[in-house]
């Protein structure tokens, strides 16, 4: 009525600040419906808590969008027509069968979408079974303890308030320095599996993003695929003999990978749209780091796989008054915002290690550190690795490098699948397990890498006996299957331990080698390298037996005759006098003592004289 007379006298209405119509409070609030989000969310359930979790696009996240269940199910479609071209298909045919088959891409990207609508429609089902509000839009911090939540499909704007925020809102791809994403030419990995497949495609990074989309293309048969990597080998962080084997296999299916290069130029180009073939791509140029060589090249297309970064676009952490430190959020080792008690992080959003299981651990971690009546740990991180490339690679521990440069002595073994039964009957041979143990009586298990077959099935037999400490004894009491791939990595510990049935040396596949610190023998003071440190200027900095005792005789007695007989005398007489002062009041305190038994020994006292009582 106000609103209508001020019009009809020709007044403006007064000015009101819209406000939603819903406002909620939880006990949590999960910012984010990927993995660690939803793990949280239901392990916040189990404490019988109100919990919310918002989503500004779709459940799942980019785990089941455009991340790893995608990815791996293109994985598998690549293996197949590996396989088609491969050693099973001479076995049936006598000849491949992949030039016979013509991949179909509607079908295949068809494929990744029903897969990824079957894990969301299963994650919703037990978010609602476990009553647990699921709000669709964008998250907004208002105030630390107040969120906005607006869909701009719905239109629809509710405020949210809570105790307890976990920030789970993932990554996203990490950004060039200098080439910019056109998302048709040059992409990233979010929209590159929903695209047709190319003919020839330049990948910048060879990290394992890189390093998988590689493979996975390569090994379908339609592109021609090439790898900028900076370093002299991809996956510089593992052990040379895992990388080569790697190296081999990717470089066997038609991957070209430019080592010891970075990237010159890039740019994307296309051809007038009036010129006959009209074609379109992207031509770059690399410059070997040795050579100083500059090469250039023309491919359809260029994947940018450099990282992921952690994503708060929109979130407001200024506003929340959560401190921000090169990208990321600023957390303590539970994850929690170090300038708020009731905020956390989870996930990519942690930039923590960019593993799906590792993300579902914290979450539930952080749930059990805000509500667990028993106080918990911070998550371990000897995790288990898997990387599908051209062969599966898992691991877990520590690799040879890690133990060297941590000075720990080892014994490792490496036991081929050439040599398993059950790989032979597969036609798949080209793997190995490699097995990590201390070098000493009790051989507890320190890593292991698995390359191959049913590599993320073996690696887990490990994982546990790393986490619980087993030696290579203890786990050589296992009875496995025959024929199965686990027998591989029983031979593997019986080498470790010099009870194998095939001994190292007898084929090129079984290998066992011991490793010792330089300076094992006499310690860490006479190592080669001398620790890279300067000795102190009371400590001789040349080994004992390399020292010219006459020269420091001679050299004290310079110093000493500085000192008159005088001064010396006296300085004897000063510390006599100490001494016995130090006597007198152990006696003094032994004699006010009501439990003073009498004993040769003073309190307080270093000086045991005899006589004393």
């Amino acid at each position: 009525m106000l609103r209508r007379a001020l019009l009809l006298l020709g007044g403006k209405p007064p000015l009101v600040r819209w406000r939603p119509l819903d406002v909620s409070h939880f006990d949590v609030c999960v910012i984010g419906a990927g993995p660690a989000g939803i793990a949280a969310a239901l392990r916040a359930v189990d404490y019988n808590k109100r919990v919310c979790l918002i989503e500004a696009n779709r459940v799942g996240g980019c785990d089941l969008w455009n991340g790893a269940l995608q990815s791996k199910m293109m994985w598998e479609m690549s293996n197949f027509f590996a396989k088609a071209n491969g050693s099973v298909a001479r076995r049936v045919y006598n000849t491949t069968v992949a030039s016979f088959m013509e991949p179909d891409e509607a079908k295949m990207r068809e494929t990744l979408v029903r897969g990824s609508e079957m894990r969301e429609q299963q994650i919703l089902a037990a978010l609602r079974a476990a009553a647990v509000s699921v709000l669709y839009g964008g998250a907004f911090f208002v105030s630390p303890r107040e969120v906005e939540v607006r869909n701009r499909a719905t239109k629809e704007y509710r405020t949210v308030t809570a105790d307890y925020f976990i920030v789970a809102t993932g990554s996203a791809p990490r950004e060039h320095p200098y080439v910019q994403t056109d998302h048709k030419h040059v992409v990233t990995s979010d929209e590159l599996m929903m695209m047709p497949l190319p003919r020839s495609m330049v990948i910048v990074g060879a990290g394992v993003l890189g390093s998988e989309f590689a493979a996975i293309y390569a090994r379908l048969g339609k592109t021609r695929v090439y790898l900028i990597d900076k370093e002299r080998c991809i996956l510089p962080a593992e052990d040379d003999d895992v990388v080569e084997r790697i190296q081999q296999t990717m470089e066997a299916d038609g991957v070209v990978i430019h080592r010891d290069s970075v990237l010159y130029q890039m740019q994307a180009w296309e051809a007038p749209a009036a010129e006959p073939g009209r074609r379109s791509g992207v031509r770059y140029s690399i410059m070997n780091k040795r050579t100083r060589e500059i090469e250039t090249y023309e491919v359809e297309r260029a994947l940018i796989a450099v990282g992921r970064t952690p994503n708060y676009k929109g979130l407001g952490l200024q506003n929340a008054h959560c401190r921000v430190r090169e990208g990321a959020l600023v957390l303590d080792a539970f994850g929690k915002c170090v300038d708020q008690d009731h905020i956390y992080a989870v996930g990519d959003a942690a930039n923590d290690s960019k593993l799906v299981s590792v993300g579902e651990a914290k979450g539930r971690l952080v749930v059990d550190r805000i509500f667990g009546v028993q106080p918990t740990l911070p998550l371990q991180h000897d995790f288990t690795r898997i990387t599908f490339l051209s062969v599966a690679v898992a691991s877990v521990g520590m690799n040879e490098k890690q133990c060297q440069k941590k000075k720990i002595s080892y014994v490792m073994a490496r036991y081929g699948f050439e040599l398993c039964s059950r790989s032979v009957a597969a036609c798949n041979t080209n793997g190995f397990v490699k097995i990590l143990a201390t070098n000493d009586s009790k051989k507890t298990l320190l890593g292991v890498r698995v390359l191959g077959l049913n590599a993320s099935t073996i690696i887990e037999l490990a994982s546990a006996a790393i986490r619980r400490k087993q030696s290579a004894y203890q786990l050589s009491e296992l009875l496995t299957a025959y024929p199965s791939v686990s027998q591989a990595f029983l031979e593997c510990l019986c080498v470790i331990l010099g009870s194998s049935t095939l001994k190292p040396g007898s084929f090129p596949g079984l290998v066992c080698h011991t490793w010792t610190p330089p300076d094992y023998e006499r310690g860490r003071a006479y190592a080669p390298d001398a620790e890279a440190e300067t000795p102190p200027a009371d400590r001789p900095a040349v080994p004992y037996e390399g020292r010219d005792m006459r020269e420091e005789r001679r050299s004290f007695q310079e110093k000493a005759s500085h000192f008159s007989t005088a001064e010396l005398r006296a300085a004897k007489k000063v510390a006599e006098a100490v001494e016995l002062a130090a006597v007198a009041r152990a006696e003094t305190e032994a004699a006010a003592s009501p439990s003073s038994s009498g004993g040769g020994v003073f309190p307080g006292s270093f000086f045991l004289r005899p006589g004393h009582p």
